[in-house]
């Protein structure tokens, strides 16, 4: 047992503790970054869904209101204003999903672990504000063609008023 030998042997298992120690910690940091991608993967994940939800939503609501025709004047501007505010409000569903857009970019350029369901999740929602946003416009296009077609046929009743008066008048 000679005290070399023996310092010799003490320093090559502090070494390679040291060594371990080093990968220890590289595993427990890597396993750490891959706990909080999963964590703002699933975060993530929530908000997409409650937009989705959220267009869903809306969506059936524009369906329901499909079947309301306006009757009249009156009833064509009410709810060409109420598809105007009812676009507004959107607004802030069309801001999370730019932001939810530009999240998956980030997730994507980062070579996030989950890249394969990101990339899935922002198609689904891009698909569906497209669908949504489509209905919306049809919406808007036809409420404002009820308004401009009941607008015109009051101007054409009221002409028509005039004439017959007009006409009716110099016949006496």
């Amino acid at each position: 047992t000679n005290p070399e030998s023996v310092s010799s042997h003490i320093r090559k298992i502090l070494n390679g503790l040291a060594e371990k120690f080093t990968e220890t910690q590289l595993i427990g940091q890597t396993r750490v970054e891959l706990l909080d991608q999963c964590y703002q993967f699933r975060e993530y994940e929530a908000n997409v869904k409650q937009v989705i939800g959220g267009i869903n939503d809306s969506y059936q609501g524009l369906v329901d209101r499909r079947k309301v025709v306006a009757k009249s004047l009156e009833r064509a501007e009410s709810l060409l204003k109420e598809h105007e505010d009812f676009e507004v409000s959107i607004d802030t569903m069309q801001d999370s999903v730019q932001e939810l857009e530009s999240a998956a970019d980030d997730f994507l350029q980062l070579e996030h672990y989950a890249n394969a369901r990101v990339s899935s999740l922002i198609d689904s929602l891009r698909e569906q504000w497209k669908i949504f946003a489509q209905v919306v416009d049809d919406r808007h296009t036809l409420l404002t063609t009820a308004h401009d077609i009941h607008r015109h046929h009051e101007h054409l009743s009221e002409h028509a008023i005039a004439l017959q008066y007009e006409f009716g008048s110099s016949t006496l």
